[in-house]
């Protein structure tokens, strides 16, 4: 703990000798890549004949090494933490129930967001909104699944929510 801290001290100074941004020399990659290096191991004992062994078959079985559970589709449902959408015309709606090919939503009246932060800049610039939880900022409407741009978040802050798409997830 103490060597990290003491580590983002020089992490400025670092970004300006190298002349770089922080994504050009950060090691997240790498550490994230570990996860999927650990998994090849079926036990404690010579960990690294374990994992040559194990990219041996995936290469003999011509499959990639990494998982494509991040590259799956997301869910959506009508579970609070799954239905949040952003769709395409920048309102953020509710999944409330789903019938056919249609999903029954509450959509957030645009009018009625708040911008939730002013710097570095506009939250609006990455569609991120504050809603107050106050009834009447919603209205009832029917949605298909190619109306959806993004899955999104919500957050509960002070007397309201916060609305966020993940702008990384792929539906």
């Amino acid at each position: 703990m103490v060597y990290n801290i003491h580590s983002l001290l020089h992490i400025f100074d670092d970004a300006v000798f190298f002349k770089c941004s922080l994504d050009q020399i950060s090691s997240f990659p790498f550490e994230n890549y570990l996860q999927t290096v650990k998994r090849l191991l079926r036990s404690p004992s010579n960990p690294i004949v374990q994992v040559v062994k194990r990219i041996q078959e995936f290469e003999a079985a011509k499959c990639p090494l990494t998982s494509t559970a991040a590259k799956q589709p997301m869910k959506l449902t009508t579970k609070v933490r799954d239905s949040l959408v952003l769709l395409k015309n920048g309102k953020y709606a509710e999944i409330v129930s789903e019938k056919d090919d249609v999903l029954v939503c509450e959509i957030y009246r645009r009018s009625l967001l708040q911008l939730f932060f002013t710097e570095p800049c506009s939250s609006d610039l990455l569609d991120i909104f504050f809603t107050p939880g106050r009834p009447g900022n919603t209205v009832a409407g029917e949605i298909s699944r190619a109306d959806i741009l993004h899955k999104a978040l919500k957050l509960p802050y002070a007397t309201g929510y916060v609305l966020m798409p993940l702008a990384h997830q792929v539906l």
